[in-house]
């Protein structure tokens, strides 16, 4: 009798689960029921998933994400940390979730400008909703409840942020082959990419409605949850080497692999769940029958000690890995359904690149670095809380102190 969803076979061990994510017998399992991920890119496999990544590769490629985390980024972040500064506190993931929402609205291809904070606030709201249902298998409330305010926000999503942004992207793309407009004025991102697209993908327009919504809330949501986390690892970890205060504030590689092994030791989703599509074996013997639940405990293949050592359970950002091991572990996935927006969110891998590659910091390690600077600290008198609705073990408020004036800038 194949294995279900309350007895999965369940893959510990790191080259097994590198072998899982590789395999052609196992599809995509996490998302199923979520009504915000039907039918997006991470849920599809084969010709259907070979020919969308395509199309929405070149929005990922080193020199767009650059421009994003050189040019756009950094007024994205000046306008929404400047108001908590002269406040001198904030809470880490309702600033988390904002200031990475509005990039991920440039990438996603919902029109903002930066600074409504009233739009802001309404599609943050839905984001939220998005975030749950997107984790409907580890969502511990009224599913069934939840999922009707999934799909009532997905409405309203539809009707206020991209009814108009596909119209606008549909004028600009006639004016454009009409020549009253240059190709530059067209903005280049997954909304647009699915309205050139819609008869050669044959998406219907819930769809594309859900693959954007789908950008949105893994470029928001993901980097959001990163961002908490590894900050309350360098509190924990400068509090026992104090040495590395300064370190942080001027050394984006060594921010970049407390970030990393953040997200190596508390992967943003703890499994990736498959299902089998037919009978085979993994290398160790580990017999797999068609129908059968699989699950990468992506935590502990994170922490397999003949992999990352025999402290392989402890934060710690100077750890030594044998070559081709990712600093984060299988976190962000493997194989075909490899994160496709990692490189914006955390970078390139530090230490891997050639003197004629573009490095990325990432969009997590550049917020986290800025923090810094301001010498982000827990607030003693409200301490942060975890969320008790989720089985993910994530924060539900993180509240800091901030330091109006910055120390000095930091250097690569």
């Amino acid at each position: 009798m194949p294995r279900g969803v309350d007895n999965p076979l369940v893959i510990s061990t790191w080259d097994s689960a590198r072998e899982a994510y590789r395999s052609k017998h196992l599809r995509q399992g996490l998302y199923d029921g979520g009504v915000v991920m039907d039918n997006v890119l991470i849920n599809l496999r084969g010709i259907e998933h070979r020919d969308r990544r395509r199309l929405e590769n070149p929005l990922f490629r080193r020199e767009v994400l650059a421009r994003y985390e050189r040019e756009s980024f950094p007024d994205v972040l000046a306008a929404r940390l400047d108001p908590y500064l002269a406040d001198g506190r904030l809470e880490l993931l309702s600033f988390g979730h904002a200031v990475m929402l509005e990039l991920a609205a440039i990438n996603a291809g919902v029109d903002l400008d930066i600074g409504d904070v009233d739009a802001t606030e309404r599609l943050g709201e839905q984001l939220l909703v998005f975030i749950d249902g997107a984790r409907i298998l580890h969502y511990t409330g009224d599913k069934e409840a939840k999922e009707s305010e999934v799909a009532a926000a997905l409405a309203d999503f539809e009707t206020q942020f991209i009814a108009p942004a596909i119209k606008r992207r549909q004028d600009l793309l006639h004016d454009c082959s009409a020549g009253r407009v240059s190709p530059d004025e067209v903005p280049r991102d997954i909304l647009r990419v699915m309205v050139e697209n819609v008869e050669g993908l044959e998406l219907d327009h819930s769809t594309v409605v859900r693959e954007t919504a789908f950008f949105l809330l893994t470029g928001a949501s993901t980097s959001a949850v990163a961002l908490t986390r590894t900050l309350d690892n360098i509190f924990a970890w400068t509090r026992d080497h104090p040495a590395d205060v300064d370190r942080l504030q001027a050394d984006t590689e060594f921010v970049q692999r407390c970030v990393l092994e953040s997200l190596r030791l508390a992967p943003i989703s703890p499994i990736g769940a498959r299902w089998a599509t037919g009978d085979f074996a993994l290398a160790d013997g580990t017999q797999v029958a068609e129908g059968d639940r699989v699950h990468i405990d992506m935590g502990a293949a994170n922490r397999d000690p003949l992999i990352f050592g025999s402290m392989a359970g402890a934060f710690d950002p100077h750890r030594s890995l044998p070559n081709g091991i990712p600093l984060a572990g299988v976190s962000f996935g493997h194989g075909m359904h490899h994160c496709i927006g990692q490189e914006l969110a955390v970078g390139t891998e530090p230490g891997n690149g050639s003197a004629s590659d573009v490095e990325l910091f990432g969009l997590v390690g550049t917020v986290i670095q800025e923090l810094l600077r301001h010498r982000v600290r827990p607030d003693p008198q409200h301490p942060a809380e975890l969320d008790d609705t989720s089985q993910r073990g994530t924060f539900s408020t993180y509240p800091v102190l901030v330091d109006a004036k910055p120390t000095s800038r930091s250097t690569t």
